[in-house]
């Protein structure tokens, strides 16, 4: 066996057009592809988890600075960024009892607190059924009498108080009042770990795609080796994995780019790709057939 002609880093860009990565990785590679694929998504979501850092960091930026006569437990506790503020500032005080939430008879339902920036409903506290998260696209939660719902990925999900109140072991029988001081100590419990939170989305996002990918890459080998039949080609099952993990390449780069744009690049995403890493894997067992 000779030495490989390409390498990982040198095989990405050229496994989108040359027939020669293809029958190096299947007639050179060692291995069944996975150090490849975990390296192709690894550097493909890089540039989304900047982008992500670089929007925590500004977010955080706009927090006011803190006064140099700040006490040491003040310091403990830095100014909360202006948008987060304004959302405080704009909560009634709410009291949940036994499950149930209900508001002051000075609040009058529903209460919208508005986006600063855009002046578009953002949070809806509803404790008498005018409101609904679907005549408010704008948006991201409903707290109404006896549950919170949250839009997530365009639906709603909801979790009731009774059911909240007993993961954060709230006292039975008594009333739990949320003040505006409760809110931002809460509030600024989750901004002290939020500049680690890109890191944290960046490591989960690479592991759950490599998994979802190797898996995929052992369908595309039992695919290959059915063209291979066809074609009447011998391919080692380990070499018909290297090649998938190569097909994989156009994919993974393809949806890289979504992630970081935050737009969909094709309206039936699964199935273009998984037809553009079939068309790959037949592109890859044909340009070994012919070398």
């Amino acid at each position: 066996m000779t030495a490989p002609r390409y390498n990982i880093l040198t095989a990405i860009p050229r496994a989108l057009y040359r027939r020669e990565v293809y029958r190096d990785a299947a007639l050179q590679w060692k291995g069944v592809g996975l150090i490849y694929l975990l390296v192709l998504i690894a550097l493909a979501c890089a540039p989304a988890m900047v982008r992500w850092q670089v929007i925590v960091s500004e977010f955080l930026a706009t927090a006011p600075a803190q006064s140099t006569s700040a006490t040491p437990e003040e310091r403990k506790h830095p100014p909360l960024p202006a948008l987060l503020q304004n959302i405080i500032g704009q909560a009634p005080e709410m009291t949940l009892h036994d499950g149930a939430l209900t508001l002051p008879e000075t609040a009058h339902p529903p209460v919208i607190i508005a986006d600063p920036d855009t002046g578009k409903p953002l949070i809806l506290i509803d404790t008498i059924g005018k409101a609904a998260l679907q005549e408010n696209p704008s948006a991201i939660a409903l707290l109404s009498s006896h549950a919170l719902t949250l839009r997530l990925g365009g639906q709603p999900y909801s979790l009731p108080w009774q059911e909240l109140m007993e993961r954060f072991d709230a006292p039975r029988g008594k009333d739990v009042v949320i003040t505006q001081a409760m809110l931002t100590a809460w509030t600024e419990a989750g901004v002290a770990g939020l500049s680690g939170v890109p890191a944290g989305m960046y490591v989960g996002l690479v592991l759950t795609t490599f998994a979802a990918l190797a898996l995929r890459m052992v369908m595309f080998a039992l695919i290959g080796h059915l063209v291979c039949r066809m074609l009447r080609r011998e391919l080692s099952f380990r070499a018909l994995m290297r090649m998938a993990a190569l097909a994989a390449t156009p994919v993974v780069l393809f949806s890289a780019l979504e992630l970081l744009s935050g737009k969909l690049i094709f309206a039936h995403g699964s199935l273009v790709y998984f037809l553009m890493q079939g068309a790959y894997m037949f592109f890859a067992v044909e340009s070994v057939k012919k070398g």
